[in-house]
């Protein structure tokens, strides 16, 4: 009776031990995969603080990097838009008839 018992128990041994090494096998390759990934963001990362540590090229010594050269920040420049042109006109047409502003003939 006991030798009986000593092998369902030797079984079952044999069942998780078979568990585990699937399980532990999943996570190996769930491991590796995050590894890859953090792997592709540290090059991600180490080139972009190569990019912002970088020294200025010297043929572009002297320009600006910003693109609006306006100076007061409060009206912004609108490019590509000829502002002589269309003036004030293009922005505020009235709507309506002729005198009043108030719409209606």
């Amino acid at each position: 009776m006991a030798s009986k018992k000593v092998e369902v128990l030797e079984g079952e041994m044999g069942q998780l031990k078979e568990e585990v090494g699937e399980k532990l096998s999943s996570m190996e390759g769930k491991f590796s995969s995050l590894e890859e990934r953090f792997g592709g963001m540290e090059e991600m990362i180490r080139k972009l603080l190569e990019a912002q540590v970088a020294p200025p090229n010297p043929k572009e010594k002297g320009k600006s990097p910003v693109t609006n050269q306006n100076p007061n920040p409060n009206c912004p420049i609108r490019e590509g838009v000829n502002q002589s042109e269309d003036g004030m006109q293009g922005q505020w047409q009235r709507q309506g008839g002729e005198g009043s502003g108030i719409g209606g003939p």
